[in-house]
């Protein structure tokens, strides 16, 4: 208990708690048990953590939720209750580090608790600090009930908060909403190890696309552009075949989710030919598992350009006097590649790939190579 007394916004609780669950305690944390094992049912890591917090704020009447979740590339705090733009503006008021390491730390080691127990020693000091008074009052976060399992590579833990939105009035989180979150915690560490797979799974798998030389789109199942590699800017090199490229890429991958037999793509024979510039593009897409991207499987839809389809070589050598090696050498500069890319393209010298450009140029009466596909499109 405090030394000296003090208006708690929290029920002053022992550790272990030893009450028993009623029935529909049981019945709403098998509720909260689901959610938190299935990170993969939803379309991202805050799209899970949002049914988490509403979950958990049903499960034991809390008025607001946060979850904590230490991992790369992701915001930290995720609340749809509480205005986190707030977590900057009174971050002075926080606690130093030691007292908040100290704090995590004991966090850890309860699993689950209320501010009471997590805090206990620090109570009075709590109460009378600005972190209390400024920050926790602003954001109207008290009596907070909290489930914590340690996070793989940081020293702070994950953290799923429940508060009420009033200090003293009305029912305070008591043993029993305790040990229902005891009773989640194991739930809670799996979901975490699972998203943090995920993420992990992302960033190798983006990885691999980046070291592509094919160009790579990925979308989610309502045809959301996740993500593009940068070899996909080199084969379209224009923004309105981009634009154009992304829409048939879309179409295709969400054929390849739709379950309407009209617009359905088969995964095995999901490929097309598109015109972009001088160059036909041979487009590929395929479902890629959950877990690899984000939390939801993906359509990767890969794309080169088909160097024998585009515009026909004998077209340009007719128009404009050029040797077949010349017509090869003006398409890719219509594409713009650099002499070298030419050069290695061809498997020539970068020197003979300067001379054949410096011909083509001339044979197409332009000074400039940027000049050469708009010269060869009229």
């Amino acid at each position: 208990m405090p030394t000296s007394p003090l208006r708690l916004d929290c029920l002053p609780l022992d550790f272990p708690p030893t009450e028993t669950l009623s029935h529909e305690q049981l019945r709403s944390a098998e509720s909260l048990q689901r959610v938190l094992l299935s990170p993969h049912d939803y379309s991202g890591i805050d799209a899970w953590r949002a049914a988490v917090n509403t979950e958990a704020s049903a499960a034991t009447g809390a008025d607001a939720a946060m979850f904590q979740l230490m991992l790369p590339g992701i915001e930290p705090h995720y609340s749809q209750d509480i205005c986190m733009t707030r977590l900057e503006e009174y971050s002075e008021y926080l606690p130093s580090f030691d007292r908040q390491r100290g704090i995590f730390q004991r966090a850890m080691a309860l699993g689950a608790g209320n501010r009471y127990m997590l805090w206990l020693d620090h109570i009075e000091w709590l109460y009378g600090s600005a972190y209390f008074n400024e920050w926790i009052t602003e954001l109207r976060a008290f009596d907070t009930l909290f489930a914590a399992v340690p996070s793989s590579g940081s020293p702070y833990p994950a953290m799923l908060h429940v508060y009420h939105d009033h200090p003293y009035r009305g029912t305070r989180f008591d043993g029993r909403a305790v040990r229902l979150m005891q009773l989640v915690r194991p739930a809670l560490e799996a979901g975490v190890r699972a998203a943090e797979r995920s993420l992990a799974n992302r960033a190798a798998f983006i990885a691999s696309l980046d070291t592509r030389r094919d160009g790579a789109l990925v979308f989610d199942p309502q045809g959301k552009l996740l993500y593009r590699n940068p070899a996909f800017a080199e084969i379209v090199p224009l923004d309105k075949d981009r634009a154009m490229t992304v829409d048939v890429g879309r179409t295709m991958a969400t054929g390849l989710f739709s379950e309407d037999e009209r617009i359905r793509f088969d995964p095995t024979t999901a490929r097309q030919a598109i015109p972009a510039g001088l160059d036909v593009l041979l487009m590929t897409a395929v479902l890629i598992g959950e877990g690899v991207f984000d939390v939801n499987p993906v359509a990767l839809v890969t794309l080169h350009a088909n160097e024998a389809a585009p515009a026909d070589g004998s077209v340009l050598r007719d128009r404009f006097d050029l040797t077949p090696r010349q017509a090869e050498v003006a398409r890719l500069l219509a594409r713009r590649l650099s002499n070298t890319e030419i050069a290695e393209r061809l498997r020539v010298s970068p020197n003979t790939a300067r001379n054949h450009t410096e011909a083509v140029m001339g044979k197409l009466d332009v000074r400039d190579r940027r000049d050469v596909e708009h010269k060869i499109r009229d």
